[in-house]
């Protein structure tokens, strides 16, 4: 990816855009769509004694990495990026149990 300067500021790919990407309509569907698994996530997160902004911020990771990993598993036509993606997500969601208990 290479970072854009464009008036949104976020990396973008240089090959083709995601359907949502190509109109407003759709963007806006897209980010429901995500924020439909965010906020779900990120209220799983806080009950279970994460701070809310820690929350927020590592359920957004938790669905983009998902996300990527899907893609890339789709071009690689392997489920090895998953499997790597779930390994990952282990190691930091327990990561913030550790802390949590330890607070306890």
């Amino acid at each position: 990816m290479q970072v854009s300067r464009a008036a949104t500021g976020r990396p973008s790919p240089r090959r083709g855009l995601p359907p949502c990407a190509q109109s407003e309509r759709l963007r806006d569907a897209c980010a429901n769509a995500f924020e439909s698994w965010i906020g779900p996530v990120t209220e799983y997160l806080a009950a279970h004694g994460r701070p809310r902004t820690d929350a927020r911020a590592l359920s957004t990771a938790v669905v983009s990495m998902v996300e990527g990993a899907v893609i890339v598993s789709r071009a690689q036509r392997s489920t090895e990026p998953l499997r790597c993606a779930a390994r990952a997500l282990a190691v930091l969601l327990d990561e913030g149990d550790e802390g949590t208990e330890a607070s306890a």
